[in-house]
């Protein structure tokens, strides 16, 4: 009986560390340590203890593939791999992805990118369901991650400071306005509206109208998407300017050539093809000029006719479901679900950040999580097309 009582002490004690092995949390703990390891190792002790540390992470269901945009080769072998199996089944797989921007990777790794998209195009091909979500152009996810994309985090908070304002003045220009009678006489009532402006706003118009005496502030003081834009290309400016050499770097890689498959070319790969000479048209035609003359609404422009780009050519695609969000995105993700089993590669978007992290997993939770987030997105774009519709 004792023995027996012992045994299972020890097949519970087992199934603990097992559960606490495989479990995500883990996992992702571990992760992390590995990560911080990395970032500050060097020491020969050091490396011995990072080395431990892979092989026990090799073993458990999620672990860490690395920084942006290390991890895009691990996204082509999964959606490879998915490829592979779509051909032999006959079942129907099917691919899942959530991604800030339908140009992931064009500038980090612009091959990459081009083989993602040939392998998406395939998979398309096959009969495999792909569901690809991403920031709305006109939505203001969209808008907020290329302003914080082209302007530092500390002119960042000198913009919000300075909408703060607008928004104080224009509220108080409301007041003010709401005791005009609409009666009088159009130039009478015009006179009044400009002496309310310059009470209202006083110094801090100039700054907000750029110093050009020729707007008709009268209209555009009153115009939120103008002062944005004013705003967002003045602080822009700054940053440029406060490093030209990281401005002027981006510039040329983006005028860069994606490089094209010219060996084994198929129907997939020749529409990869003409796509990225397409958007090598779009980035030179707003970006190849005088560094100076670049602006805010150029890099805006590019990014969003890019994306119109990409989502034409995937919306034409058989078996491809596109969801522009105009939601922020917690995680960007590629999950494969292929005979029932599912593995997902997943990064977390870094807005303080330089670096993405990026991580591989066969976690149940991690793709509950996916499945949710999918059918929570699906609810809202239906509702939201709905309501259009109305």
């Amino acid at each position: 009986m004792e023995e027996k009582n012992k045994e299972d002490i020890r097949v519970s004690r087992a199934k603990k560390i097992r559960m606490i092995l495989d479990s995500a949390t883990f996992a992702l703990l571990l992760s992390v340590v590995l990560f911080s390891y990395e970032m500050i190792s060097g020491a020969r002790e050091t490396d011995e203890i990072v080395d431990n540390l892979v092989d026990i992470q090799n073993s458990l269901s999620t672990r860490y593939l690395g920084l942006f945009p290390e991890y895009i080769g691990n996204i082509n072998n999964l959606l490879s791999e998915a490829i592979e199996h779509q051909d032999k089944s006959d079942l129907r797989d099917s691919i899942i992805i959530f991604e800030d921007v339908l140009y992931y990777g064009i500038l980090s790794d612009a091959e990459g990118f081009r083989t993602m998209i040939e392998n998406l195009l395939i998979l398309a091909e096959r009969g495999c369901h792909v569901t690809i979500a991403y920031y709305d152009i006109g939505g203001i996810p969209f808008k907020h991650m290329i302003r914080d994309k082209l302007i530092s985090y500390e002119y960042m908070k000198l913009y919000r400071a300075d909408m703060a304002l607008y928004y104080t003045k224009i509220k108080n220009l409301r007041i003010s306005l709401n005791q005009l009678q609409e009666s009088i006489p159009m130039d009478e009532y015009a006179t009044k509206f400009k002496y309310f402006v310059e009470k209202s706003f006083g110094d801090d118009l100039c700054r907000f109208m750029n110093d050009d005496s020729e707007i008709n502030f009268l209209s555009r003081i009153t115009d939120y998407v103008y002062i944005d834009s004013i705003l967002c290309q003045k602080y822009y400016e700054f940053t440029r300017n406060d490093n030209p050499k990281k401005f002027n770097r981006n510039v040329r890689g983006y005028l860069v050539s994606i490089p094209l498959k010219n060996e084994a070319i198929n129907a997939a790969s020749y529409k990869a093809n003409n796509l990225c000479v397409e958007l090598d048209k779009i980035k030179t035609y707003y970006l190849k000029k005088d560094v100076h003359d670049i602006s805010y609404s150029d890099y805006f422009n590019m990014y969003a006719d890019m994306t119109k780009a990409i989502s034409k050519l995937l919306g034409e695609q058989p078996n491809i479901e596109l969801i522009p969000l105009n939601e922020t995105l917690l995680m960007s993700c590629w999950m494969s679900v292929i005979d029932d089993v599912e593995r997902a590669i997943f990064a977390f978007p870094s807005k303080y950040s330089t670096d993405e992290i990026g991580f591989i997993s066969r976690d149940e939770a991690i793709a509950r999580y996916i499945h949710t987030m999918l059918r929570g997105i699906k609810g809202s774009h239906l509702v939201s097309e709905e309501g259009e519709a109305n």
